[in-house]
């Protein structure tokens, strides 16, 4: 893990720009290589190039484009509305809720009714303004008068320009092209986390899409077993205590397991009988891959490895994005009885 001392910003700083300077460099360099009609500088730096300009024009590009597009829910009732609704308002205060409305004028710049009915439809309709339906109007109407108190002042018609709302899932995703050469790294990251968790008594379980995450990682294929479920990964090592819960381990957004293999070598040491279950979120760790699971197929192949391996009871452990999952799976009826502790590391309020 990275300090906070002024030097360590400015390396990380200067590594980011250089990885970043990567592909333009690569394209002006082809394009000097075409202008003089010779490889420039050494004969084997073309290559790289053309390859760093190819994975960002033909793969990297596309797929931002396709990213693009409006995330999809499942529509809420009237009441599941209502009753998120309740939920966010008692904690809601004018402050908070101005934060999801930037401006450059904040302390003089008022939320007016469209602002606000375009913050509601996203929120709990998981719609545009312009696709807004009439039977709606009666509900918003409800949730408009109560965001007037806790704003402390009357909602005036219109729309505020200086005010744009955040719709995370309408908004355009805002996507930052990483080399080739980035990706070959995460590549090497995760050979060596394979290797140390393997002779760390792990064994890994892939899903049969392995294919289709970038980039590749060929000693599981050769070595993994057969997951449990079809759609999540996860490393397993077996539990043998008959006094202690084994360990459910569920990451945060990063690089992989890589920099929880000291933790895990520290939980083996105080008691190596107790089995550790690591899942494997590949969306959140630096792959391009498939989307991460819904919450409720999430908690339904983690019940099925868990099936699977016998564990009827686990103590959950989770870092940062991982405490989302855990708060799913406290709020599954079908596994939160099977949770016996939980650990949160850094968590996310859910």
């Amino acid at each position: 893990m990275l300090g906070k001392s002024y030097t360590e910003l400015v390396l990380i700083r200067l590594c980011i720009i250089g990885f970043r300077l990567i592909t333009p460099l690569s394209i002006a360099y082809l394009a000097g290589c075409l202008y003089t009609g010779t490889a420039l500088f050494l004969p084997y730096l073309w290559p790289y190039a053309a390859t760093e300009a190819f994975f960002y024009l033909c793969i990297f590009v596309p797929r931002r484009l396709r990213l693009q597009k409006a995330a999809e829910h499942p529509p809420m009732s009237q009441e599941e509305r209502k009753e998120l609704f309740d939920k966010c308002a008692v904690s809601m205060t004018a402050a908070s809720t101005l934060h999801w409305f930037p401006s450059k004028e904040r302390s003089t710049s008022r939320v007016r009714r469209d602002n606000a009915v375009a913050w509601l439809l996203w929120a709990l309709f998981a719609t545009d303004i312009n696709e807004a339906a009439e039977e709606w109007e009666e509900e918003l109407e409800n949730y408009l008068g109560i965001m007037t108190k806790f704003l402390g002042y009357p909602l005036d018609k219109g729309h505020n320009p200086d005010l744009q709302c955040m719709r995370l899932t309408l908004d355009p995703v805002i996507i930052i092209h990483r080399p080739l050469v980035w990706y070959m790294i995460v590549g090497l990251v995760d050979t060596i986390t394979t290797i140390s968790l393997y002779f760390t008594g792990f064994r890994h379980f892939d899903t049969p899409k392995w294919f289709r995450v970038f980039p590749p990682r060929p000693l599981l294929v050769l070595f993994s077993n057969k997951s449990a479920d079809s759609k999540i990964p996860y490393w397993y090592r077996p539990h043998r205590s008959t006094t202690k819960h084994p360990i459910l381990f569920i990451h945060g957004i990063g690089i992989g397991l890589w920099l929880y293999i000291p933790f895990f070598r520290e939980l083996i040491e105080q008691d190596p009988d107790v089995g550790i279950l690591a899942i494997e979120i590949l969306p959140v760790s630096m792959r391009i891959t498939d989307p991460p699971l819904a919450k409720d197929a999430m908690c339904a192949a983690i019940a099925r490895v868990l099936d699977a391996h016998g564990l009827p009871r686990v103590v959950v452990a989770s870092h940062s994005y991982g405490t989302v999952v855990t708060g799913h799976l406290l709020q599954s009826p079908a596994l939160a009885p099977r949770v016996a502790s939980t650990l949160f590391v850094d968590p996310i309020p859910f």
